[in-house]
């Protein structure tokens, strides 16, 4: 045999360990490349939640710059400020609630609110009221007995264009008093 052939000689007692080390490094590699695959691959696939035209990464060719200057555009689009009162006056009799909301001029959307009891009883549905604009008071569809109350009115922002619900909801904490 020549110098630069030389042959391992390997122990029959150290074949079971050899083999064994290969099969946990195989599948150590293979789990690796399971879980870089599971989240790093585009997960369109899944349709229940994913969108399909989602791809990896930021918007393509966008400096950082100017991905940060459309998401502040767009934050603004759909920024909502709400103005209501903090205690809702009602009538027992009447069901008048003074509500006092405002929708300011300085929003980009119509409003829509729905004032509910803690226990998840819809007392009144707004319809849409435009920026500038405001209610003073609504008849409760439903009413509860004179007492006090804990309630919120959760607000929605709609495009006046299509109507279509914009941005996310707004729920502020009242006391509703019914007398």
């Amino acid at each position: 045999m020549s110098e630069g052939n030389k042959q391992i000689h390997i122990s029959r007692k150290a074949i079971p360990l050899v083999a064994l080390s290969i099969i946990v490094v195989m599948a150590a590699l293979m789990a690796a490349w399971a879980f870089y695959l599971n989240n790093n691959q585009n997960k369109a696939a899944d349709n229940s939640w994913y969108d399909s035209g989602m791809t990896i990464g930021t918007y393509d060719g966008a400096s950082p710059e100017e991905i940060q200057a459309e998401l502040d555009k767009q934050v603004a689009e759909n920024e909502m400020n709400v103005s209501c009162a903090p205690v809702i006056d009602t009538k027992a009799s009447t069901g008048s609630a003074e509500v006092r909301v405002y929708n300011i001029a300085a929003n980009h959307v119509d409003q829509r609110f729905t004032i509910s009891l803690s226990d998840g009883t819809v007392l009144y549905t707004s319809g849409a009221i435009a920026p500038g604009n405001h209610v003073q008071t609504v008849k409760l569809t439903t009413v509860p007995p004179v007492g006090s109350y804990d309630a919120t009115i959760t607000f929605q922002g709609y495009s006046s264009d299509t109507h279509a619900a914009r941005g996310g909801t707004v729920s502020v904490q009242v006391k509703l008093l019914v007398s």
